[in-house]
C-alpha cells in the first residue's frame, strides 16, 4: 500500500479538525447546558473525537478478531490480513498520534503514563503497516489494539456524561467500570498469555524477522498489562469507596 503514510496523515488531519471545530462551537452548545460548568472545552472536545475514531476502530478490530484466528504461529504473527488489516492498524496509529498531540497540547491530559501509552500504542501499529516493515501482528493487533478499545469509548462518553446530567455521568462511569474489569483485567491476560506462547514458540524455532523487534513487543506488552492491572485497582479502590460511603450515608 504505497498511499499507506499520506493515508495515515490525512486521518490525523481529519481527527484534529473535527477537534477544532467542536472546540469552537462547543462553548456555545454548553452555555444551553445546565451543567455547563463541568465542561473543559478543550478535553471534551477530545474526549467526543477521541470516542467517534475509537468506536469504528473497536468496531472493525472485532470485525476481524472474531474471524476464525489463524492455526499457525507464523500465520498469527506475519499473515497478512488484506487491506482491511492495514486500514485499521492505519486508523489506530492516526487515533493514538491524535491522542499524543492533545495530550501533549491540553494541560488537563498531560499526564506521562498517557503520553508513554499513546507513543508505545502508535509506535506497535506503525509495525503492523508494509511502510515500516509489516505485516507483523495483524491477528492479535485487533485484540488488543482493537476489541479492547471499547473501554476506551465508554470512558470518553463518562467524561462527556459529567458536563449533561449527573445520573449519566455515574451510569456511564458503572459501565466503565465494569467493562474494564472483564475486558482489561480479565480478558486481556488471556490474550496475552496465547501472544507469549506465539512470540516464545517463534524464537525458539529462529525464524523471527528481528530478535530486537520481538523482545521490544514483549515489553510492551508487560508494560501495558501492567498498566491495565495499576488502572483496573484505581476503579476497583474508587468503587468501593463509593460503595461504603453510600452504605453509611443509608446508616445515618
Amino acid at each position: 500500500m504505497e498511499h499507506e503514510l499520506p493515508a495515515l496523515a490525512l486521518r490525523v488531519g481529519f481527527l484534529c479538525g473535527a477537534h477544532a471545530v467542536i472546540e469552537l462551537v462547543l462553548p456555545g452548545a454548553a452555555l444551553r447546558l445546565p451543567e455547563a460548568s463541568a465542561f473543559h472545552t478543550a478535553s471534551t472536545a477530545n474526549d467526543l473525537v477521541s470516542s467517534a475514531a475509537l468506536t469504528w476502530i473497536t468496531i472493525t478490530g472485532a470485525g476481524l478478531y472474531f474471524n476464525p484466528a489463524p492455526e499457525t504461529v507464523a500465520d498469527r504473527l506475519y499473515g497478512d490480513g488484506g487491506e482491511d488489516y492495514y486500514s485499521f492498524y492505519i486508523s489506530m496509529a492516526a487515533a493514538e498520534l491524535y491522542g499524543m498531540i492533545m495530550s501533549l497540547r491540553v494541560p488537563i491530559l498531560r499526564k506521562p503514563e498517557m503520553l508513554v501509552h499513546h507513543g508505545m500504542t502508535c509506535a506497535l501499529c506503525l509495525t503492523g503497516l508494509r511502510s515500516f516493515g509489516g505485516p507483523f501482528l495483524h491477528y492479535h493487533g485487533t485484540f488488543f489494539m482493537g476489541t479492547a478499545q471499547v473501554t476506551s469509548v465508554l470512558l470518553g462518553l463518562a467524561s462527556v456524561a459529567k458536563g449533561l446530567h449527573p445520573r449519566w455521568e455515574g451510569r456511564s462511569k458503572i459501565a466503565f467500570g465494569l467493562s474494564f474489569i472483564f475486558v482489561r483485567c480479565l480478558w486481556w491476560p488471556v490474550e496475552s498469555y496465547g501472544f507469549w506462547q506465539d512470540l516464545i514458540g517463534l524464537m525458539r524455532s529462529g525464524k523471527q524477522h528481528s530478535t530486537l523487534c520481538v523482545v521490544l513487543f514483549a515489553v510492551a506488552n508487560v508494560f501495558l498489562t501492567s498498566l491495565q492491572f495499576l488502572w483496573g485497582r484505581k476503579i476497583a479502590t474508587t468503587a468501593l469507596s463509593l460503595l461504603s460511603g453510600s452504605k453509611r450515608s443509608q446508616c445515618h
